[in-house]
């Protein structure tokens, strides 16, 4: 990008030019801090006293702030001697604004999101800066801006960046957060809440541990997670083919503001979420513009496609999630013309997930968002008409991601799995009933048993009540002794009536236990 080819040496030769020429490279450059500032950086300490000593207060603070940025953007691209000289001149907490030492800065994973500013100030039109990103444990950060950030930032933009970080912090909870504005901290520079979106993404590039890409965005975002339209677009799209961006995501909830824009070398990318704004952001980093590829391509292999989602990470996730729909699709048309191969790939699927949440951590966060928008529950109960066992290993896995997650989802997918266990429970119960009648074929028939059993009291076989179905196994022996009939002949027509016409789910248990000591009987009798 063009803002980000400047280096010290370059500043040195401007200064030869007077001290005027310096002040406009300082205005050009000092809010652009790169890893490459250093130029040959054999001469780096002559070279930053010099520029430093002809600077004006301001502008020396701002000198100071982006060299110490270049180096925490990538230390070792630095010269020896930079490390010495920034501890010896810059003072962390009033650069950087917090209170921390140097070990923690230089621990930390550091970030950089380009900014660009096209408000009604004159002085601060048609500008980009540069904010540097920190994601560091939890444990270690209580601010998420400087402590002289109400110098520079108004309220609006301020609130902007808390509800970003909100946000990426909802996907990853074991971080945090803090946003650098390498800016003139005594003049006003950045209102309104266009950065939301910026700060956003550069947080999620950090957290998911992707390249920044060379993007500029703007865009306004709420604490629910919708994308708000800003102002002036059209300047904001012109910065960004000025500073060779190769993309500009924009908000357009209804209409693109941006369709009838003039030709420029940047593609523009409209987007109404936060999941499209990630996508388009990672789409212009190759090493992920081809796994998204790559990903598409499995469509047309339905079975690897399902097989394939628990190998997917970080922003792959969210394509997971935007294409939800569609691979929700294909599992169901699958199903509906019967090709129950899918089922399997389902199985494979399920294990796969239930052995990477054996390790919890932020990723579960976005398998639960991504997962749980392609199972939702009609999906489960279309599968459960064929392999139940399948379906309820779905609803168990879906309740303990949602238990990651930290939402109160996960009780409906527990009554979902509920439901579904019941249904394989009454499999389980026509399958004992079906043993009965092995064991019965080897009694004699008695004619007119039927007519005999309608003469009881038939009121427990349409009951719900414990009584009722702990009355079975009583109430056979009273048939036998009555009828002095084999116990074969009871309990066949009995458990099958009993089956066909009662809710025997209700205490599944119950009923299970009763008829396990029936069937034994039976066996026993018959040895």
């Amino acid at each position: 990008m063009k803002g980000l080819d400047w280096n010290i040496e370059q500043v040195v030769a401007s200064l030869r030019r007077g001290n005027e020429y310096l002040s406009a490279t300082a205005n050009r450059n000092f809010s652009n801090p790169h890893d490459n500032i250093w130029g040959n950086g054999d001469k780096f300490v002559e070279q930053a006293d010099l520029i430093a000593s002809n600077l004006s207060v301001t502008h020396r603070r701002l000198f100071q702030s982006v060299c110490l940025a270049s180096y925490l953007l990538n230390p070792s691209k630095a010269p020896a001697e930079a490390e010495h000289w920034l501890r010896s001149n810059c003072n962390i907490h009033d650069l950087i604004g917090i209170d921390s030492t140097w070990e923690q800065i230089v621990s930390w994973k550091w970030g950089r999101v380009a900014i660009a500013v096209a408000d009604t100030e004159r002085k601060n039109r048609d500008r980009l800066f540069y904010c540097l990103t920190v994601c560091s444990p939890s444990s270690e950060m209580t601010t998420v801006l400087p402590v002289w950030a109400q110098n520079c930032m108004d309220e609006d933009a301020r609130a902007a960046v808390e509800t970003a970080l909100e946000l990426v912090k909802r996907k990853f909870p074991r971080v945090t957060f803090f946003i650098w504005p390498i800016l003139d901290q005594c003049c006003y520079a950045i209102n309104g809440k266009s950065l939301g979106l910026p700060v956003y993404l550069g947080a999620f590039s950090l957290a998911t541990g992707i390249v920044t890409p060379d993007v500029l965005s703007t865009g306004a975002i709420t604490r629910a997670g919708t994308i708000d339209k800003v102002e002036y677009l059209a300047e904001k799209l012109d910065i960004a083919a000025k500073e060779r961006f190769i993309a500009f995501i924009y908000p357009a909830p209804v209409n693109d503001p941006l369709c009838n824009a003039k030709s420029t070398t940047v593609e523009k990318f409209a987007v109404r979420t936060l999941r499209e704004a990630e996508i388009s952001w990672a789409q212009n980093i190759p090493s992920i513009a081809i796994q998204i590829s790559s990903f598409e391509y499995l469509f047309y292999d339905p079975c690897r496609l399902i097989e394939s989602l628990p190998g997917q990470t970080g922003v792959m996730l969210s394509v997971i999630e935007n294409c939800a729909d569609r691979i929700s699709g294909v599992i169901s048309s699958l199903l509906t013309t019967g090709d129950l191969k899918i089922i399997d790939s389902v199985d494979i699927f399920t294990s796969r997930v239930e052995n990477l949440t054996g390790h919890p951590d932020d990723q579960g966060i976005l398998m639960s968002s991504a997962y749980g928008a392609i199972f939702d529950q009609s999906l489960v109960q279309s599968i459960s008409h064929y392999r139940a066992d399948v379906s309820y290993r779905i609803a168990m896995l879906l309740a303990k991601l949602k238990i990651t997650s930290g939402t109160n989802e996960y009780q409906e997918w527990c009554e979902v799995a509920k439901n579904i266990n019941r249904r394989i429970s009454f499999s389980n119960l026509q399958h004992k009933l079906s043993e009965f009648n092995i064991v019965i074929n080897g009694y004699k028939k008695v004619e007119n048993f039927e007519d005999l059993c309608e003469i009881k009291n038939e009121w427990w076989f349409k009951s719900e009540s414990i009584n009722a179905i702990a009355s079975l196994s009583d109430y056979f022996d009273k048939v036998i002794e009555y009828a002095n009939l084999p116990h074969g002949w009871g309990s066949g027509y009995i458990l099958d009536k009993w089956i066909n016409e009662s809710k025997v789910l209700v205490h599944y248990e119950l009923a299970q236990s009763t008829i396990a000591n029936i069937l034994e009987r039976l066996n026993n009798e018959k040895r």
